[in-house]
């Protein structure tokens, strides 16, 4: 009689519990700060390394879904599900304290990228089902998650950026072996389109950096960036930037700040300008810091302290190029669904090759279509081309 009534208890415990948090906003499900959630499911998050190997094959497209991938999936679900309802939420504070400069404690980037990658496989499971609405479904909570991860700094801007561009791929490869469907098209287009108003922001990175910088520049801090095996610095220069820092007083400190800010103007200026120029002038500003500081100790700290802006950038251009890319298909995909027939030239108004900023160059072949960029990315001397299959 105590069992059944212990159990009658815990019912009744269990059926209050669904009521109040049911009834009362303190309990409300998902909460309005998506980091909870991504947090959870970082927790929930479980894979071997050598299961997390085959994932990132899988993604690569160097292996077939298998079953041991599907298990894992499975006994990850809990993670996915927190992951895609955090993507849903728009408010992300990550709770991070930046005042604490290179001291912040960061985020599980690492982490994240594996649960994107692992709710991709979750994608590719629906769509061996037939489910193609529920795979491009995932897709597009992968890259709110993205847009999520995007926070503030250079090392969040390189893994959203990243994490969206996985989450194209996958698109890529939805559109080549879903049945044609406008219905479907129009509506993945119109997902896009409210996802991208969402944009990566480099600027913002720049802002960070410059934040970052100024705080070390300061008189009373600029010691602490000794010792100089800390910074990505030339051996050549290491003993000339020492010297100067040892010997920093408030002048030093005042030239460094204007030398900075001088430089970081030109490089946000940079910015506005087509990706060939704006390239080449990242380059040589990034460069220029190495060259004065031999004769100029206000260039000291901007050598320490100055990110590769040049090529950060053009990783932004690139991790930004194949989403242009995937959008411009999806109208041909659309043309094709409504004629029967791929169009013999390309649409106008779509979305352009960011390394030219000129529309793609469009050709058929025997499986389906190539856009091909009009311009070179710089950085990795690389001209890039988009294949895009139409099922038979």
């Amino acid at each position: 009689m105590r069992t059944i009534g212990n159990k009658r208890l815990r019912k009744v415990i269990y059926m209050t519990l669904t009521l109040l948090v049911s009834t009362s906003q303190v309990f409300a499900y998902p909460p309005d700060n998506a980091a909870v959630l991504y947090y959870r499911a970082c927790q929930w998050y479980r894979a071997e390394p050598d299961m997390e190997r085959m994932l990132s094959d899988l993604s690569r497209g160097k292996i077939e879904l298998n079953e041991e991938i599907k298990k894992l999936v499975k006994n990850n679900k809990r993670a996915i599900d927190f992951a895609i309802d955090a993507s849903g939420v728009t408010n992300c504070d990550w709770g991070m304290d930046y005042s604490k400069g290179m001291a912040t404690v960061l985020r599980p980037l690492h982490t994240f990228k594996k649960l994107a990658t692992l709710i991709l496989a979750d994608a590719k499971i629906m769509a061996e089902k037939g489910d193609y609405k529920s795979a491009i479904d995932l897709c597009l909570s992968v890259e709110r998650f993205a847009r999520h991860v995007n926070d503030r700094n250079m090392m969040n801007y390189v893994f959203g950026l990243a994490i969206n561009k996985e989450a194209d791929t996958h698109i890529q490869d939805l559109l080549a072996n879903m049945p044609e469907d406008l219905e479907m098209l129009i509506w993945l287009k119109n997902q896009l389109a409210q996802i991208d108003s969402e944009s990566f922001s480099f600027k913002s990175c720049v802002d960070d950096a410059n934040e970052g910088a100024i705080l070390f520049m300061m008189k009373d801090n600029i010691k602490g960036l000794l010792p100089i095996e800390n910074w990505e610095v030339p051996s050549s220069l290491s003993k000339i930037a020492e010297k100067w820092i040892l010997a920093a007083d408030e002048e030093f400190s005042a030239g460094n700040r204007a030398y900075w800010k001088r430089l970081i103007g030109n490089i946000e200026a940079a910015l506005d300008m087509p990706y060939t120029k704006a390239y080449a002038e990242l380059k040589r500003l990034c460069e220029k810091p190495e060259k004065d500081i031999i004769e100029n100790p206000d260039a000291t700290l901007t050598t320490l302290l100055l990110p590769a802006f040049d090529k950060s950038y053009s990783a932004g251009i690139r991790g930004k190029n194949l989403p242009n890319a995937v959008r411009a298909a999806i109208e041909i995909y659309m043309v094709k669904a409504k004629t029967g027939k791929l169009p013999d030239a390309l649409p106008t108004g779509l979305p352009t090759d960011l390394f030219s900023g000129k529309p793609f160059k469009y050709e058929k072949n025997a499986d389906g279509f190539v856009l091909r960029c009009r311009g070179k990315d710089l950085s990795k001397d690389k001209i890039y081309e988009y294949e895009f299959k139409v099922k038979k």
